[in-house]
């Protein structure tokens, strides 16, 4: 969903849960930002082909199709989506790995750290 007005640049929320990514994008349009949502990683890639650049990417790790870490790979690849900030969003407790370079939302997502990490690695920049 794409309100018209709010924040510049698109909130891109992907995750398989459709429960989770609506509660997400509800949240942040509650707060002015502009939200897409993608069911899997493919998905994601199929809007962010059509698509501008979005100013964050929320990408949960675990899904079908193609997972989150599938998704970072090809993003590091494509030059247009390299600079593109993602935030990974799971419910594993356990380290992440090499994953420890990105910013982290641990499930169940409390409103305020979803505001501040889209506050902080959100900010709009040239598109």
């Amino acid at each position: 969903m794409d309100p018209e007005g709010g924040r510049e640049g698109v909130v891109l929320v992907v995750d398989d849960d459709q429960a989770i990514r609506e509660t997400l994008e509800m949240a942040l349009q509650e707060h002015d930002f502009r939200t897409a949502a993608a069911a899997d990683g493919e998905a994601a890639l199929a809007w962010l082909k059509q698509n501008s650049p979005p100013r964050l990417i929320l990408l949960d790790l675990m899904m079908p199709v193609l997972d989150g870490w599938q998704v970072i790979e090809r993003l590091r690849e494509d030059e247009r989506l390299a600079r593109v900030p993602v935030v990974v969003i799971t419910a594993f407790s356990r380290d992440l790995g090499s994953a420890a370079r990105l910013p982290v939302l641990r499930k169940p997502i409390e409103l305020r750290d979803l505001l501040n990490v889209t506050n902080r690695y959100g900010a709009p920049g040239p598109q």
